[in-house]
């Protein structure tokens, strides 16, 4: 009965230069240090650190391959001790030729993707910037710990606005796909709708009963949400309804939307779970982690995860 169990567990998983590749459906690398973003251009995936690094990992096998470093940024000097600080947020230009990173160092910094080399960067007001996504190809739109939202244009270093919307940290921002409007969540439980050209809050939705977690367009007038009430809630921007279309028995971390299957992707404290939104059903669950996931991307139908466990994750639906 022993030598059964050992060759149904054996089984669940292989062994490839020492590191598990999972059957289920998953298969997993891991990193030096815990993850703070990931982004994907094309066959590369890009993952940034709490310790300073960006690493970029190949897409092109059936597993996922080695990472290398792309960019380290410089050490941040102390009295007591010098250390490369943390990464918060990333984004890659659609084009595929810009990287955006803000960090513990105070600034917004543009890199370009074919040499990483830096191209721009501003100082943040108010000195951390959790969230940020790039507007067009030149425009870069950001969030700050005090409640700002700043769009700038980099390529001639212009500030277009600097507007308060609340007293919380911005802790995520969506831009819907026809790039006229952004989500803005914080950490109250409401969420803003911003006008993208002006920066003016057109509506404020009101519906999760905690702190915002993560949002997601799925077109021009749908927005889904997760909240530290573990509730995923669907708004159609265009009625004002909103819906709760899930409820986790643990927090929601994060959430990510595949426009080419029209379904989610969410994380739920170790689990990547999928949902499908025209069926309105959850229907497949992958454990790859071993600890809470924060990260989470997808598209083609593939998801790509990270957690407190330094690992990153290939998940398919």
């Amino acid at each position: 009965m022993k030598l059964v169990a050992l060759m149904i567990f054996v089984a669940g998983f292989l062994f490839i230069n020492g590191k598990p590749v999972y059957a289920d459906g998953c298969s997993c690398v891991r990193m030096l240090n815990p993850v703070t973003a990931i982004d994907r251009s094309e066959n590369l995936l890009f993952a940034s650190t709490n310790k300073g690094y960006v690493y970029k990992i190949d897409l092109k096998g059936v597993k996922l391959g080695g990472y290398k470093t792309v960019i380290s940024l410089p050490y941040k000097k102390t009295v007591v001790i010098n250390y490369r600080p943390a990464i918060f947020a990333m984004d890659i230009s659609k084009n595929g030729k810009y990287l955006a990173l803000s960090s513990a160092l105070g600034l917004i910094a543009i890199y370009r993707l074919s040499d990483f080399s830096v191209i721009a960067s501003r100082k943040v007001p108010s000195e951390d910037a959790f969230s940020l996504k790039f507007l067009n190809g030149n425009e870069l739109v950001f969030g700050t710990i005090d409640g700002r939202i700043l769009l700038w244009d980099f390529s001639d270093n212009k500030l277009i606005y600097n507007v308060q919307i609340d007293q919380f940290p911005i802790i995520k921002i969506a831009i819907s796909p026809n790039k006229k409007l952004l989500a803005v969540a914080d950490k109250s439980s409401v969420i803003k709708i911003l006008d993208a050209a002006t920066g003016r809050i057109k509506t404020s939705l009101k519906g999760h009963k905690d702190s915002l977690s993560d949002i997601v367009f799925a077109g021009s007038s749908i927005l889904y949400s997760a909240s530290k009430d573990w509730q995923i809630i669907k708004w159609n921007l265009s009625t004002k309804h909103h819906w709760v279309i899930f409820k986790s028995r643990s927090d929601i971390g994060a959430l990510c939307y595949d426009k080419s299957s029209a379904n989610l992707a969410f994380a739920s404290s170790y689990s990547v779970l999928f949902f499908n939104t025209a069926a309105m059903d959850q229907y497949k669950k992958i454990e790859c982690h071993s600890a809470p996931i924060n990260r989470i991307y997808c598209g083609d139908k593939v998801c790509f995860s990270a957690g407190s466990d330094s690992k990153i994750c290939r998940e398919f639906e």
